[in-house]
């Protein structure tokens, strides 16, 4: 599954547990992260706002120490980690908005909540074109 740095981060990392997408998957198991080649540089503001932990990480982990929004420059620290597979995590379950959930990351109004589990970052990325929708990976 692609997904925009930081959020693909965060996915690996254990942080976000839910994923909001507009489309509904019977698929469960084993999923890929795929960090797209583009960086959601608007995350940054509502993340450093509403999810003070998740922002401490993210800080690490790109190298944006000292930094102040919005600043959008491509560190190398950031380059590394687009275009890739970052790790993996297990979708439990895909559920219609109206189902209650706990997660903070489960939004309201119109998407489907991608239930995710037992996430692992990659110690070494995978260099992979990203697609659309649930794609598989040929390695």
């Amino acid at each position: 599954l692609t997904v925009k740095q930081p959020w693909a981060f965060l996915i690996v990392k254990g942080l976000k547990d839910v994923e909001n997408r507009s489309w509904f998957t019977n698929y469960e198991g084993l999923l890929l992260i795929h960090a797209s080649k583009t960086f959601d540089w608007d995350a940054l503001p509502f993340i450093q706002t509403n999810h003070r932990d998740a922002w401490q990480t993210i800080v690490q982990q790109f190298h944006l120490l000292g930094w102040t929004i919005p600043r959008r420059e491509i560190t190398p620290a950031i380059r590394m980690q687009l275009g890739v597979i970052v790790g993996r995590v297990n979708l439990e379950g895909c559920y219609h908005h109206s189902v209650p959930m706990t997660s903070r990351w489960a939004e309201t109004g119109g998407c489907w909540h991608w239930k995710l589990c037992y996430a692992e970052q990659f110690k070494h990325p995978i260099t992979a074109t990203g697609h659309q929708g649930l794609w598989e990976y040929k390695s």
